[in-house]
């Protein structure tokens, strides 16, 4: 073994070292951890194996999160972990959906992990993003300026394909449909792209059940798929 490769496995000793002792530490504090270690390893040109890189997305995947911030940090995380630093091109479907549902947040409530998906959207391709009609009244409140009346704009909002709800939920999902299409299929995936659940409606309008108790308590999303495509998505969060 050579010297850079004992570095390396010093490197993931102290990694997983770390994580351990932290076992008790609050998700958020974890996730930086698992952000500084990957800056960590760039700045110090080590060169870190798949093996290595993939214990450590393993590590990120496997985090409960129960906030909107923290999902999203988990999840840039893991496109980072599983693409940008192997020097990969981003060509999951489900990645990429996963990553593009974070850069279409508001960058005052999804917290600064909205830009750094933006950040990887750009290596994807020309993405932009309008912050005034995403965030709508936060963006109209913070751009304020003293004295001056603020002008109503029309944004047109695309209509609402279904509705999930209780959200938060921890046992039965209620999904309110009303599609133009008479066969559906409702997926429930991770913010990793991993489908955890499926199921196929016949009709255009309705409501459907899904028993959710089994799955980990964490952040998912629903997708609305009709003829192979993905028509509209929303996210959920489970409890338990």
């Amino acid at each position: 073994m050579n010297a850079l490769q004992e570095d390396s496995v010093l490197l993931q000793d102290s990694i997983f070292n770390n994580f351990a002792q932290q076992s008790n530490s609050n998700v958020q504090n974890i996730l930086t951890d698992i952000q500084q270690e990957m800056v960590n390893a760039v700045s110090d040109s080590l060169q870190i194996d798949t093996i290595q890189l993939n214990n450590l997305l393993q590590f990120n995947n496997s985090l409960i999160t129960a906030s909107l911030c923290d999902a999203n940090v988990q999840t840039v995380n893991a496109i980072k972990l599983k693409y940008v630093l192997q020097g990969k091109d981003i060509t999951g479907e489900q990645d990429i959906m996963a990553i593009e549902e974070v850069a279409s947040q508001c960058v005052f409530s999804g917290c600064p992990a909205v830009l750094e998906a933006r950040g990887i959207m750009e290596m994807i391709g020309n993405y932009q993003y309008e912050d005034e009609e995403i965030c709508g009244e936060q963006y109209a409140y913070r751009h304020a300026k003293p004295k001056t009346s603020l002008q109503k704009t029309n944004i047109t909002k695309a209509a609402d394909l279904f509705t999930a709800y209780p959200n938060p939920v921890s046992q039965k999902l209620y999904i309110s449909y009303n599609s133009n299409s008479t066969k559906s299929e409702f997926c429930i995936v991770d913010l990793v792209g991993k489908t955890q659940q499926q199921q196929i409606v016949t009709n255009s309008k309705g409501i459907l059940q899904m028993d959710i108790s089994n799955l980990p308590a964490g952040v998912y999303v629903i997708l609305l798929k009709e003829n192979g495509e993905v028509k509209q998505n929303k996210r959920v969060c489970v409890i338990h």
